[in-house]
C-alpha cells in the first residue's frame, strides 16, 4: 500500500503495516540532477540550472521546496510547452514559468505511530 495521507488510514490498517516509509521532498543536490538531465541539453547552463535549484527549494515565504512529482510532472513539462512549437526552450523563460508555479504544499495532519524508515535518496513524494 502506499499513500501520502498516511494520517487518514484506518488505524488497524496502520498497526498492521510491517514498514512504514517517508520519501522527503527532494533537496539541492536531487533536484539539480532531476533539472540538469532535463534541460542542459536544452542550452540551460550550471548557473542557469542553480538558479532554478534555488526558485524550486524552500523559501522565506514557503519552508518546503518542490516535490519530485512538481518537478517531473508540472514544471519540465511546463517549461517545454512554453517553448513549444517554435522556439527554444530560455533560461530566463525557464525562471519565469519556475517562478510563477507553486511548489505543492505538504499535507496537514497527525504526525506517525511507530517506527518510520527514511527511504533512499527521498526523490518521491
Amino acid at each position: 500500500m502506499c499513500t501520502n495521507r498516511l494520517d487518514a488510514l484506518d488505524p488497524a490498517v496502520r498497526r498492521r503495516a510491517a514498514a512504514t516509509f517517508l520519501f522527503e521532498r527532494p533537496n539541492d543536490d536531487q533536484r539539480r540532477a532531476i533539472l540538469a538531465g532535463a534541460l542542459t541539453d536544452l542550452g540551460l547552463s550550471e548557473r542557469d540550472i542553480a538558479q532554478l535549484v534555488t526558485l524550486t527549494g524552500p523559501t522565506n515565504a514557503r519552508p518546503y521546496g518542490f516535490t519530485f512529482s512538481d518537478l517531473t510532472q508540472r514544471l519540465l513539462p511546463a517549461i517545454i510547452l512554453d517553448a513549444f512549437p517554435d522556439e527554444p526552450v530560455t533560461a530566463d523563460r525557464a525562471m519565469d514559468t519556475a517562478g510563477r508555479m507553486q511548489a505543492t504544499p505538504p499535507f496537514r495532519g497527525e504526525h506517525m505511530d511507530g517506527v518510520v524508515h527514511r527511504a533512499g535518496n527521498g526523490a518521491a513524494d
